[in-house]
Order: structure tokens, then sequence, then C-alpha cells
């Protein structure tokens, strides 16, 4: 055994020395993933660094090129309500590997919707709305982000009811809802919603959305 193992260890050595094997790939793994926190820590400071972000998620990338890395990028930009940079990086993810998470195919049809692109945006969140899962908080979360910028009203509500079905005492998804019919113009269903959305949970945000219903349908 002592004769093997210096030997395995100068056959590891030479195959990460190369650019290849197993130490490459884990080094690799490990650097994407700090250069993806360094992008996501630049872009959510108090004043965003959108250049150092860049420069990190580029990093990423190139250190793991692959589908998943740049889905995860495109989803931060995305939940930093900024689509219009989400939607290179989440092209380039639908390319290499069509079969997206399913938030990922949401803020990819948002990108498209925020940058003019209309009649792909529905293409893709037409096919969102067919297969959502029964995840009330990941359904919440994708729609709101997209209703919130006044994108694709109908369709986010559309999965912004289902998620009221899977979570009807939860407060801030029936908030998300009502937001989305204030959105749509449809105040009176808003205030319904936002009415029982503040009995489930007193949130400043909640009530301030109430607030911005009730006046609207005075």
């Amino acid at each position: 055994m002592r004769k093997i193992m210096p030997v395995l260890a100068l056959f590891l050595l030479v195959f990460a020395v190369s650019g290849c094997g197993p130490l490459t790939d884990i080094w690799n793994t490990k650097a994407s993933e700090e250069a993806l926190g360094d992008g996501r820590r630049a872009l959510w400071n108090d004043s965003p660094d959108y250049g150092a972000a860049r420069e990190a998620f580029e990093e990423a990338v190139r250190l793991r090129p692959s589908d998943d890395m740049y889905a995860r990028v495109g989803l931060t930009y995305f939940f930093q309500y900024n689509f219009g940079a989400a939607l290179p990086w989440l092209k380039i993810a639908a390319t290499m590997n069509p079969e997206q998470p399913w938030v990922a195919k949401v803020a990819l049809a948002a990108g498209y919707a925020a940058t003019g692109e209309e009649t792909l945006a529905q293409d893709i969140v037409a096919e969102a709305v067919e297969t959502m899962p029964d995840d009330a908080m990941l359904l919440n979360n994708a729609a709101y982000t997209v209703s919130d910028e006044g994108l694709l009203l109908e369709e986010m509500i559309i999965i912004l009811e289902r998620a009221v079905e899977l979570a009807p005492r939860n407060g801030m998804i029936l908030d998300s809802l009502g937001w989305a019919y204030y959105k749509n113009g449809q105040t009176a269903r808003a205030e319904e919603l936002l009415e029982r959305a503040v009995k489930y949970s007193d949130d400043e945000v909640i009530r301030q959305h109430l607030s911005e219903a009730r006046l609207a349908n005075r």
C-alpha cells in the first residue's frame, strides 16, 4: 500500500496540472461557486457594483461553463428585477439545455417581455403556466417578481391563483395575487384579496398595498 499511494498521488497531480482530471473539476467547481457568490454580493450591496458583478459572473462561467451556472447568474439578475441583464445569461442556458427549471423559464419569458419581444415571452410563459410545480412559494416568488414590474400580468395572475390554492392562508402570497390584480387594473378584486392578506400577515408592505387599492376604489 505504501508503494501504491505515492503513484496515485503523482497520477492525480499530473492530471490536475494538465488541466483535466478530478482535482481540476473539484477546484473549478469550488472556484466558480466563489465567483458566483462574489457577483451576488456585488449586486446586492447597498450600492451595487455592476461592473464587479459582471466580472465575477464571467469568471464563474469561465470556470464552469454549464447551463446550470448560466441559469443561476441569470436568476440572480432576475430576482434583482434586472430582466434585461438576466436575458443573455438565460438565453445561453436555454440553448445549452432547453429543459431548464420552471423558474428559469419564467425568468426567460420576463426577460423577453422586458426587452419588447412579446411573442417569444408569450410562448415561453404559456408553457410555464401549463407546467406549474406544486410549490406555493416558488410560484409566488417568480410570479411576483414579474407582475410587480407590470409584465405578463394575466399569466402571472394564473400562476399566483395556483399559489393561493396551495397556500390559502399565506398572507404574503395573497398579497402577491392582490397586487397583481391591482397592477392589471382590477382594483376591486385586489382590495378583496389584500384585505384577506392583512388578516394573515400584518406586514407594512401589505398594508401599503391595501391602502393603494382602497384609494383606487374611492
